[in-house]
């Protein structure tokens, strides 16, 4: 069994947008650890949807009902047949934070999976448009040069309303470096060993709130 990953195209979710009906059968089996979060990154202005959930039994199909009752969207196997699923992180196709809110209301949204079985197994996830302001970054600053490539040390202003932080490095076609920091936090040290000389490098800061939406900043500098 696995967890499926996928980027769902707007043309795809409207492709579900009239009320579907759904054979309820005897809910005896609940999904778990289901989240709906906004990823909202402020640089670029683009914002997506995450909606995640796990399940202890194989799962063939997921439908997920917005609160007026519209399918938002249904997951199952390219092939029309059973896609033995344990769990699925869904993600919609990047909008401007003001399109993604428009279309997609707050509000309790309803999952309803089928497992391999054919026994529903139900659950459903809360979605909030709050968002705390983007990390303003001290150093380094966008478009900085000269920055040290060893014993680097990253500052920002810290977000009383803050849950926690996310840190990201990357440069070129490395797997980058990803840390998650305390809701307290205000910079990282990076060692010596992480970062390569002379090259240009992507930095990404988050930041969570208590209902779990993020917000992202984005900058580029390059090391001595």
């Amino acid at each position: 069994m696995f967890k499926a990953t996928i980027a769902l195209a707007a043309v795809s979710l409207a492709a579900f947008g009239a009320e579907r009906p759904y054979q309820e059968m005897r809910p005896t089996l609940r999904l778990k650890e289901e989240k709906m979060s906004i990823e909202y990154t402020a640089t670029a202005n683009e914002a997506v949807i995450v909606v995640e959930g796990e399940s202890e039994t194989a799962l063939e199909s997921v439908e997920i009902l917005m609160p007026d009752g519209m399918t938002m969207l249904e997951l199952h196997s390219k092939s029309g047949g059973p896609a033995a699923f344990s769990g699925f992180v869904l993600e919609t196709q990047e909008s401007t934070v003001d399109d993604l809110i428009a279309h997609y209301g707050e509000g309790r949204y309803d999952v309803r999976a089928r497992a391999m079985d054919g026994a529903p197994v139900l659950g459903g996830a809360s979605l909030s448009h709050a968002l705390l302001p983007p990390p303003v970054v001290l150093y380094p600053y966008e478009g900085a040069i000269g920055v040290p490539s060893g014993d680097l040390k990253i500052f920002w202003i810290p977000d009383p309303a803050a849950t926690a932080y996310t840190v990201s490095l990357e440069q070129g076609e490395n797997d980058g470096l990803t840390v998650r920091l305390p809701a307290d936090s205000k910079s990282l040290h990076i060692p010596k060993g992480i970062l390569f000389p002379d090259t240009e490098t992507q930095l990404e800061i988050g930041v969570t709130g208590a209902n779990g939406n993020r917000t992202l900043v984005e900058i580029e500098f390059r090391t001595m």
